[in-house]
């Protein structure tokens, strides 16, 4: 009997963002950051698109920038330890000059503050363990990434779904030294089946390129990070969106729920795929029961929450509408790319 995993993973940043290569134009966003309550400027504020390598950190007057900004939807996530976190959604366009200002709450601690790590520390190892493993995964990357402040976490079993529930009020530091990431990220939900091995957890992850002088540590960066992407999800809806189905080396069928597997067909012709209107460099795609997508010796299927799913053509797209099963429900941390990341097919 074979398992099937599902997976949602909602990195809250894929909100179709789009590049379109070098000569395009880019956007700057600038802003500051104040106090709810007293107006005065947060300093040491991370300001950051979620998702991406793009961010900043406030100055003592609460002013940040963020430049080289491709054109696309976002969510443009405030975090600062003292106060609660602020995220909007932001549109950009080429060549805008965007302005925010950003009211942050600040946190309000009631009576004496109790430091959680399940029953005893003991407790918390065994758990972190899981959390570890559903969190970052158990892929070839997996093994190069590191969690650097587990201390922060919290953990415990839900009395009532038996599930396990992570959160922390600080930001989560995973250095992935095999795609050459160090990302921060904030866990806005974590909730884990523990006897399916399956679950879901939301994200608002800032990856930052470890800084290396070694060529051969670069070169091994960016061919882990290709290895990474080919047959991916990603890959995938990119291949489909710049109709190359037939030249790649997918294969999709109609499955009637997962663990079936149909004859594989290639024809892009299978495929309902339409651009979006009023939206340049956007596609939705459509389809019933379940999508089996074959590469190499993988398979995964696919299954819309809703009507249709809307990518870009670099394959990004919102979590929200998808749910995946087979080996694209194995991937975890360990082997998200950035969602400007741009395949170099040289590594």
């Amino acid at each position: 009997m074979v398992m099937i995993r599902a997976l949602s993973i909602i990195i809250l940043c894929i909100l179709f963002f789009s590049i379109h290569a070098q000569e395009q134009n880019h956007a700057t966003i600038r802003g500051k950051v104040l106090d709810a309550r007293t107006g005065n400027p947060v300093e040491l504020t991370n300001v950051y698109l979620s998702g991406t390598t793009r961010g900043s950190s406030t100055d003592q007057n609460g002013n940040f920038r963020i430049d080289k900004i491709p054109y696309g939807n976002y969510e443009l996530v405030a975090l600062h330890i003292a106060y609660q976190l602020s995220v909007q959604p932001v549109q950009v366009k080429m060549e805008d000059q965007l302005y925010f200002t950003i009211d942050l709450e600040p946190k309000v601690y009631e009576g004496t503050a109790v430091e959680v790590k399940g029953e005893d520390p003991e407790e918390w190892r065994r758990l972190f363990k899981k959390f570890k493993k559903a969190f970052i995964g158990t892929s070839p990357n997996s093994f190069d990434c590191q969690l650097l402040n587990p201390e922060v976490i919290e953990l415990k079993i839900d009395d009532q779904s038996g599930n396990l529930i992570a959160w922390s009020d600080s930001i989560i530091i995973l250095a992935n030294n095999a795609l050459g990431y160090t990302i921060r990220l904030f866990i806005n939900d974590f909730n884990w089946e523990m006897y399916r091995d399956s679950g879901k957890f939301m994200v608002y992850p800032i990856f930052v390129e470890m800084d290396t002088a070694n060529s051969d540590k670069i070169n091994e960066y960016k061919r882990r990070r290709l290895q990474t992407y080919k047959g991916s999800c990603r890959h995938f809806l990119a291949t489909v969106a710049n109709n190359n189905l037939d030249n790649e080396e997918f294969f999709i069928g109609r499955s009637q729920n997962p663990g079936h597997s149909p004859k594989p067909i290639r024809k892009s012709t299978e495929l309902e795929v339409l651009p979006v209107q009023d939206l340049s460099g956007f596609f939705e795609m459509s389809f019933y029961n379940y999508m089996i997508v074959y590469y190499q010796n993988h398979k995964s299927w696919i299954k819309l929450k809703t009507d249709r799913l809307i990518f870009d053509s670099y394959g990004n797209t919102s979590d929200y509408g998808l749910i995946k099963y087979g080996d694209w429900a194995k991937e975890r941390m360990a082997d998200v790319l950035p969602s400007d990341y741009i395949p170099e097919e040289n590594y």
